[in-house]
Order: C-alpha cells, then structure tokens, then sequence
C-alpha cells in the first residue's frame, strides 16, 4: 500500500471509527440523575420506604434480599438512579458503521488487485479452477498456465484440475471459457496429459444444435440450421506455452422423421483449424417433405470427428482422429394443414414508405437452362417492417408474368429468387423491366408462423436486365 493510500485511510475513515467509538461509550455508560437507592434486579426506587437514610430489607417490587451478607446481596442497591444517553449511543453506532464502511471499501479495492495466485499452493489452484466467479477462475487458470510453462506445477494438481475442466465441458448449460481449454492443450503439448484425458477432450470438443422451423405446413420441404460451437482453448492476452492445434470434420449421415428415415451424407464441414468461442453454420433441408398434421420426432445424426491439424495429407485431409463419435441431435416439428388457419392483409399507412424501401432489386438475369432461356429475378429483403408474402411478376408491354413466390418475416433479411422459362421474346441486355410484388394469401401457406401480411403491391421500377455470359 503506498504512503497515499495510508493517508487516505487515516484522514477519512480513522477519525469516523475513533468517533463512534468515543460516543457509543459515552451512551452506553448510564447518567446518574438522583441519589436514590435502587434495586439493581427490577430497577425499582426504594426511596422513603426505610428508615431516614436507609432502605428495606426487601424489595417491595421483586422480593430480592437487600441486607444479606453475600456479595450478590451486598450488590444489591444501586446508589442513584440512572439513564443511558440514547441519542449519543445511535450517533455513535451510525458513526462507527460509516467509517467501518469507508475503511473495508478502501482496503479491499487494493487488496482485490493483489496477485494471490501468486503464493497460492498448486492444489489451491486446482480446487478453485471451476469457480463459478470467471474473474477468479481466470487467473486462477492463468496462473497454473505459467506455472506449466516454468515445469512448476504438480502432477496432482495438474490432474484434478483437469478433471475438474473436463466435466464444467460436459456440461453444456456451462458456458465454457476457452482458457480453459489452453491449459488441456496446453499440458498435452508439454507431454502431461494422459490419452484418456485428452480423448475426452476432444470427444467434448464439438457441440451442435439444429433449428427447424417452429411449424411448417403439410407437404412442404424441411429446411433445418445446423450450428457447430467449438469448446476448445483460445488465448486470451499475451501467449503461453505452446499448445496443440486442432481440427474437426462434421458429416451428416441420416436423418429420421417420425416413420421415414434415411441415411447418405447430406452436410459436411471441414475446419482446418478449430478455434474458441467460434460457431460456424450451414443450412439444409431434409430429403423429405413434411408428412400428415401433428407433432412429429426427428433425429439428424452426425459423424464427428477431431485430429490434430498436423496430421493431415496434402489435400489436407484428417489422416488420424483423437476422437471420433455419432452425435444423433434430436428435434420436434409441429406440421399443420395450411388451410385451416386465416392469413389476413393490412396496409398501416404508417409502415408504408418502410415497407417499399424494404425490398431492392440489382438485377433481373437472363441465362440459359438446359433446354430453355431462363428468367432469374433475385430480390433482397431488408428488414421489413411487417410480414410479407408476394407474387413476383414481371410487368412487361405485353402483359404480367408471374416469375414465382416468396414470403418472410418482419425484421427479417433474405434473399429470394424466382424464375420461370420461356420468358416474353424481345428482352435483351441493357433493357430495363418493372417488378411487381403482389400480395398473395397462397404465398403467405408456405410460412404457417405467419398470420397477418402487407395488403399493397410494391412496384420496383426501373430495373436492368443482363444476360449471363456464356
């Protein structure tokens, strides 16, 4: 503490208690009022109920003996009424409190920054690693990392500190800090950490989540998110010792939905290097529509697996896997019949400039398909401000063209693209065409989460035409 900190102490919270101190005594300690005798067990006055000068051999009050020879009886009789000094006694409790109060905050602000990991032995370290404080535990952690480093740590120590971080990652309503998994990596690279351990590790190493939607109508194709988290070590500051690499490889190979099942590689994803507080996604679909109304099980499984990125080939794939695991990921889908529920359309004059500047066009494109030419229009939602469902038409001097559908959420950014063959003859690049977009209930029956759309066309003029090259 420096010399500062001491004045502080002495010129602010030092005078506060010494106060308090002084004025509780003074309460405390009873005024003498009168020099009457007093029964010191029921505080009664014995006053004019003896002889002149003297007081009775009993008290009237409670019966105590006043004229025995024991010490008790010879202490029996006060000389003189007294009264404690209340207000005294609360101003200097209130005193002692507000300096007791200033004294703990000012010491404790320096001492909270003293490094105590420092001269913390190594199974303290260990028995404080998995604090739910993410402060202390870091440093904690940071600690042992230099200790590893210097070959200062204990095997022990080393060990149930391990133990310790291999079931807070197991544990995936625990959010995982990844300098945690440094010190694993960490250990590994240094030769400390057992193959049991650090298979676990790695078997831990992958989490992942797929979303679907929350309802779909009947018949309709399933799209799901699947998101792969890494639970693995990152830096944090300054480097430490030299830890590990890994990589993983995620593979969809079945899917189950309610009766109908599956199996062939739908997904794939290949990190080169996977890293801490990381989640990569990708977006699917199951290969199968929808099947009867009701709430219906589903599984997606996924083969992971995790290696070290040294161990790879030239294409640089995984040669040699710490782990390698079926992870089955389940969900629930709620499938109604689109048409028992009512879409309803509005137009909140107020949402109205919004809601046209929520859609742009780049371009409208012509390419060639297989056979036909082809007309493609990808359109851009921009967080419109309410639910939206469209017929997308191409408006052209010889009439509408309906291109196809689309629908969204409020809020929401997509991208859509419709098309349709045999577009009208005579469009070329460099024309410009207008887009319609046509409020369409039908459209709205894709999304059954959505009950209420924009009720206005929305024209967007004025776009280009190009032609893909060849």
């Amino acid at each position: 503490m420096t010399a500062g900190a001491i004045l502080q102490h002495v010129i602010v919270w030092l005078p506060l208690v010494i106060a308090g101190l002084l004025l509780v005594r003074a309460g405390w300690r009873d005024r003498r009022i009168n020099d009457h005798p007093i029964c010191r067990r029921c505080r009664f006055d014995l006053v004019g109920l003896g002889e002149v000068g003297s007081h009775p051999d009993r008290c009237p009050e409670c019966g105590t003996d006043l004229t025995g020879t024991t010490r008790r009886a010879r202490r029996a009789v006060i000389d003189g009424e007294r009264r404690r000094r209340w207000r005294a006694l609360t101003l200097g409790l209130l005193l002692l409190l507000a300096g007791l109060g200033t004294g703990f905050w000012l010491t404790y602000k320096p001492l909270a920054k003293f490094p105590w990991t420092t001269w913390a032995p190594d199974w303290v370290l260990a028995e404080m690693i998995d604090s739910p404080n993410t402060a202390q535990s870091d440093m904690v952690t940071r600690e042992m990392l230099q200790r590893l480093q210097r070959d200062d740590l204990s095997a022990s120590a080393l060990r149930r500190a391990t133990t310790k971080i291999l079931v807070l990652q197991a544990d995936l309503n625990t959010p995982w800090r990844p300098v945690l998994g440094t010190l694993i990596e960490a250990s590994r690279a240094k030769g400390t950490l057992s193959d049991e351990l650090w298979q676990a590790y790695a078997a831990n190493a992958i989490v992942i989540n797929v979303e679907v939607p929350p309802v779909i109508g009947e018949g309709a194709r399933v799209q799901y998110t699947a998101r792969t988290t890494y639970r693995v070590g990152g830096w944090i500051g300054k480097p430490g010792p030299q830890r590990m690499s890994l990589s993983a490889q995620v593979v969809g190979r079945r899917q189950t939905l309610g009766q109908l099942s599956r199996s062939r590689e739908f997904a794939r994803y290949l990190s080169t290097r996977i890293e801490a507080s990381r989640t990569s996604e990708s977006g699917s679909r199951l290969d199968f529509r929808s099947p009867a109304p009701g709430a219906h099980d589903g599984t997606i499984e996924f083969d992971v697996g995790v290696f070290n990125t040294e161990d790879v080939d030239e294409s640089r794939n995984p040669t040699s896997f710490i782990s390698r695991q079926t992870v089955a990921v389940p969900f629930v889908l709620h499938v109604i019949d689109p048409n028992t529920y009512q879409v309803s359309q509005k137009t909140p004059p107020e949402l109205r400039d919004a809601m046209h500047k929520g859609f742009t066009i780049d371009a409208a494109r012509l390419g060639r398909s297989t056979f036909n030419l082809e007309m493609t229009v990808t359109l851009w939602a921009q967080r419109p401000p309410m639910d939206y469902a469209f017929t997308v038409v191409l408006r052209t001097a010889r009439g509408d063209l309906p291109l196809g559908q689309m629908a969204g959420r409020a809020g929401s950014q997509d991208i859509h693209a419709v098309s349709v063959e045999r577009p009208p003859p005579g469009l070329s690049a460099g024309d410009v065409a207008t887009i319609v977009l046509k409020p369409d209930i039908a459209a709205a029956r894709s999304k059954p989460e959505i009950r209420e759309i924009w009720g206005e066309e929305i024209i967007l003029e004025n776009v280009p035409i190009t032609v893909e090259a060849e």
